[in-house]
């Protein structure tokens, strides 16, 4: 029987000195070298008032700003594996197939259960954008989102992990570890340690899931369209009037104080909403990785 992740070894098919641990650091410090420069500059931009401050324009200049990463990364692989960023997403016919079964049934599923969950509260919106304004933002914002969640992909799931597979055999160094390092690069998303905690967590599950179908499929279609799904929901149906993404979104709540224990102080870790909120996400996510391994029948 074909090993769950044989077609990994496809994309991890590279040369021994560009799998080394040297070649590895080196790749990984100049594109964090690259990005951190491109962000800034990209920043500055958003921060000197032209675009204005949290309005639409400086949300999508933000994500399509992660563009600096992507071209990081090519220059990376390029310069210290000899290898072009396409590898990644080769054969271009089973990314492509890929990418669109996951949107077409994960988008479906993750769109159906965020309406489920925030339709019975849109009367308590601070502010719900005019339809035809939200129209008019949509295909920037999907635009933008597709670049920002490709171009992670590009760089966890592809330079990253192939570059990992391709030193040592077992998921745990090149799906597991990188999925908490994922997780963990998002810990300052929240403003609490327990939330804190939530948010590595689930990161890092996520990370986990994306790593999966990229090991399935030899290609990065899957993860990509997983990605972008989830990004995309969670970007444009609605948003906090604090989140950075908030004016993309159809509806806009009140500011996210945190959760709330019985007795109004923040909640702990094992609070009982902070637990079955927790649950609640992961089960979600959990099901739309689900639809992802039908809709690629891996």
């Amino acid at each position: 029987m074909r090993h769950p992740y044989a077609a990994q070894a496809e994309m991890s098919d590279v040369s021994e000195d560009a799998a080394s641990v040297r070649t590895l650091i080196t790749g990984l410090v100049f594109i964090e070298i690259i990005w951190w420069l491109g962000s800034g500059m990209v920043y500055a931009a958003i921060y000197s008032g032209v675009f204005g401050f949290g309005t639409a324009a400086t949300s999508i200049i933000s994500l399509l700003g992660t563009v600096v990463m992507w071209v990081a990364v090519a220059m990376a692989m390029r310069w210290f594996q000899d290898r072009h960023w396409m590898v990644l997403v080769r054969p271009i016919s089973r990314a492509v197939q890929d990418f669109g079964a996951v949107l077409k049934l994960s988008g479906g599923l993750m769109l159906g259960l965020s309406l489920w969950s925030v339709l019975p509260f849109v009367a308590d919106a601070a502010y719900t954008r005019p339809l035809w304004q939200w129209l008019l933002i949509l295909p920037f914002a999907l635009i933008a989102t597709f670049v920002q969640t490709t171009a992670e992909e590009i760089y966890f799931r592809g330079f990253l992990q192939s570059t990992l597979a391709a030193r040592f055999k077992s998921p745990i160094m090149w799906a597991v570890l990188p999925s908490v390092g994922f997780g963990l690069l998002h810990v300052f998303n929240a403003n609490t340690a327990p939330e804190m905690l939530q948010t590595v967590v689930y990161t890092s599950i996520f990370g986990f899931f994306a790593a999966d179908l990229t090991a399935r499929t030899g290609t990065l279609g899957a993860a990509i369209a997983f990605h972008f799904v989830h990004n995309a929901v969670l970007f444009c149906v609605y948003g906090f009037e604090d989140s950075p993404e908030a004016p993309l979104a159809l509806w806009v709540f009140a500011p996210f104080e945190g959760y709330r224990g019985a007795s109004g102080a923040p909640a702990g870790i094992l609070d009982p909403t902070m637990i079955l909120d927790t649950l609640y996400l992961l089960a979600t996510l959990t099901l739309i990785w689900l639809a992802a391994r039908v809709a690629i029948r891996r």
